[in-house]
């Protein structure tokens, strides 16, 4: 059996509230969706192999690595970290290579690159617009796949006098209502996207329906933003950007860094969020005024005064929400709110 570990869990908040690294979202897929992927193009066996991975790896280049080792061998990247091992013994394997993503903000960080390798092993057209079924994409559509290929996969709905720069990945059921797309763009399943958006990532069932910029920013599941709803990405001084990460001052390394945001969270009209701003699982912001840097989980309130969302109500607001994707809130559901709940000293 293949098995999945964590050795950096809370690198990847506020994602990792909600999910395993290996379910996180870049590129086109998952990693677990590319194990799947690798194992039935490779004619690999799932069922047969005795294999640990890291769910941080960074894409099919990582996993080339991963399945060329050998029974008995423990792979490890630059950073010291293990990779993946094959049985019990591990002879370590070492490799100078950065096969592991550290921080969540990195996957949107490279998210252009893996989207043309995504395109690559799936065998897309390099610098083309592929259309994988049942998109509707009306008139007046731009597509730009001068630095990228677009991929728009099933059911997808491009509304007219859209702008799309690749690369992209506009996913299953997708609508995009006549937005500016630029580059590094990854939009999940039934994600809803307007206004201006460049370098992000929107995680499945996630709505920007209305005007306001995007930039370099990662939301996840269940996430609405309020009309005008808008991220700096970039400060006036031009200077480096770092984010507030579990109680620790994270240096990003870039000067390009937006907003991080958990699952059911929302914002406001008019909300103006900071470069380099972290919010957990289940906030609420609103009121306008320009919000400050990192907002816990299950906070309800404006930028400068807030209390604590309550937890059967925010409960509430997702058993409204869901349905509306055709999905039910389940018991897994409450549970995985009540320990976030927990989790955060909220109890």
């Amino acid at each position: 059996m293949i098995n999945y570990f964590d050795d950096g869990k809370d690198n990847m908040y506020p994602f990792s509230l909600s999910r395993e690294s290996v379910d996180m979202f870049y590129g086109t897929m998952t990693n677990r969706m590319r194990v799947a992927g690798f194992c039935m193009t490779k004619d690999h066996n799932p069922e047969t192999m005795d294999v640990e991975i890291n769910g941080a790896f960074r894409g099919f280049a990582a996993l080339e690595k991963i399945f060329a080792l050998q029974p008995g061998q423990a792979l490890y990247d630059a950073s010291g970290r293990m990779v993946a091992s094959f049985g019990e013994e591990k002879e370590r394997v070492d490799t100078e290579e950065s096969l592991l993503f550290e921080y969540a903000f990195q996957m949107m960080m490279d998210n252009g690159t893996f989207i043309k390798e995504d395109a690559a092993f799936l065998g897309f057209e390099e610098n083309k617009v592929t259309d994988l079924g049942a998109a509707r994409i009306e008139e007046h559509v731009h597509f730009d796949t001068s630095d990228g290929p677009v991929i728009i996969d099933k059911g997808a709905v491009i509304n007219a006098f859209s702008r799309i720069e690749g690369p992209a990945y506009i996913g299953r059921d997708v609508q995009i209502l006549s937005a500016k797309v630029r580059e590094n763009c990854s939009f999940f399943d039934k994600v809803r996207i307007g206004g201006e958006v460049e370098d992000s990532i929107f995680y499945p069932f996630s709505n920007k329906c209305h005007e306001g910029f995007v930039g370099h920013s990662i939301f996840g599941s269940f996430v609405n933003l309020g009309a005008f709803t808008t991220t700096s990405d970039l400060k006036n001084t031009y200077g480096g950007i770092a984010i507030q990460l579990n109680g620790k001052l994270i240096d990003t390394g870039s000067n390009k860094i937006g907003t991080f945001c958990g699952d059911h969270s929302k914002t406001g009209i008019g909300t103006l969020i900071n470069s380099g701003t972290v919010i957990g699982f289940s906030a609420n912001l609103f009121g306008g005024g320009f919000f400050k840097k990192e907002y816990t989980s299950y906070y309800w309130g404006r930028a400068d005064r807030g209390t604590i969302y309550k937890l059967e109500k925010a409960m509430g607001t997702a058993k409204a929400v869901m349905p509306r994707r055709g999905l039910e809130f389940t018991k897994e559901d409450e549970e995985l709110f009540t320990s976030i709940w927990n989790e955060e000293n909220r109890g």
